[in-house]
């Protein structure tokens, strides 16, 4: 048996894809690009809104930073006083220190660790 292969060329009558899978496709295509410019547009506005939270909360940073230095300053001025013999100024250092906050000469006040911060009235 001698058996030989041939290529034949395509016929015009062949198999043909049926042009309802390319509808399908389209649509398929259609529908991701649709949902990823709404994705995309959902986390630009997202991110717009995280910028201008950021920019508030750097704004209030600032007005703490504000607030801490003058307490800070406070602070010092007290310990001035107590060092100096103002009965009322030891006082107020004495109670801050059982509160945890302990004032350095020249440095700023802050509290010590493992010291809970005292509750508000």
């Amino acid at each position: 048996m001698n058996t030989t292969f041939r290529s034949q060329p395509p016929s015009s009558g062949g198999a043909r894809l049926d042009p309802g899978i390319f509808a399908a496709l389209a649509i398929g295509f259609a529908a991701l690009l649709l949902w990823s410019l709404f994705q995309m547009r959902v986390l630009w506005v997202e991110r717009d809104g995280l910028q201008q939270a950021a920019t508030n909360q750097q704004k209030q940073f600032e007005a703490a930073e504000k607030v801490r230095k003058q307490l800070d300053s406070i602070a010092t001025g007290m310990q001035k006083l107590a060092d100096g013999g103002n009965g009322s100024a030891k006082l107020v250092v004495e109670e801050l220190r059982k509160r945890g906050v302990t004032i350095s000469r020249g440095a700023p006040a802050t509290p010590a660790q493992g010291a809970a911060a005292p509750a508000a009235k």
